[in-house]
């Protein structure tokens, strides 16, 4: 008899996936620098399209690998002329005052006293090439999410981890909590996500390549106010 690995697999995955506790009432840090309309309907509860099997499997081998990679990191060991004295992995990080919360990946604390967030973020070789070939580095939407916990935090360094699950490159790319260029925009885009939610006004959806694997793309445009979103029906 043949052992059906990959449907015992998928059912697992899709029991996980039914099983996800409903969101809260508040954004999520990783919301920050998408398009503010799919937090808009992901905040209001609205069921999008349902991910298939590949892409849950996908999903999966994306935080086993991150996992798998910062599990490396352990105290005792030497960076530069320090010691890594502490390496605390997901963290929560909530912020009720801006009403976003999250989970940082990795603190670091240095015998030097330093401390450091990291945020690992997996891609497809393929992907991963393309960014540093042809892209224009680290994410936006990325590097919003680690400034955040950095502010929340009150870290001043971070870096934005990008590997490649296929043959374990990585890049890096330092994020400051002093960048006031960057400080702005994230606190900029929190504030516009409160006060349009305050207002029950729905905003404009930011239109870009993420669309074609939004879980939105379909009923995003019949959806003209912010009252449809509560009535809305799949």
């Amino acid at each position: 008899m043949n052992l059906p690995l990959q449907n015992l697999l998928d059912q697992d995955l899709r029991q996980a996936q039914n099983e996800r506790k409903a969101r809260g009432d508040y954004w999520y840090a990783s919301e920050i620098g998408y398009c503010p309309r799919k937090a808009f309907l992901s905040r209001a509860g609205l069921v999008g399209k349902e991910k298939d099997a590949r892409t849950l499997r996908v999903f999966e081998l994306g935080k086993l690998h991150e996992a798998f990679l910062l599990d490396k990191v352990r105290a005792g060991q030497v960076v530069g002329e320090t010691k890594i004295k502490k390496a605390e992995r997901e963290v929560v990080c909530n912020n009720d005052e801006l009403n976003v919360h999250g989970r940082i990946d990795l603190i670091v604390d240095y015998d030097d006293g330093g401390r450091e967030i990291v945020e690992c973020k997996s891609q497809s070789s393929r992907s991963f090439t393309w960014m540093l070939n042809k892209g224009e580095g680290a994410s936006q939407h990325h590097i919003a999410q680690l400034w955040f916990y950095l502010y929340t935090a009150n870290v001043e360094r971070g870096q934005l981890i990008y590997s490649s699950k296929d043959d374990l490159r990585e890049a890096q790319f330092p994020v400051c909590l002093s960048n006031e260029k960057v400080g702005k925009e994230v606190l900029d885009k929190i504030n516009f996500l409160n006060q349009n939610w305050a207002d029950e006004k729905l905003p404009e959806a930011k239109e870009s390549w993420l669309c074609k694997f939004c879980d939105y793309r379909k009923i995003c445009p019949a959806i003209k106010n912010f009252n449809q979103i509560k009535n809305y029906e799949i």
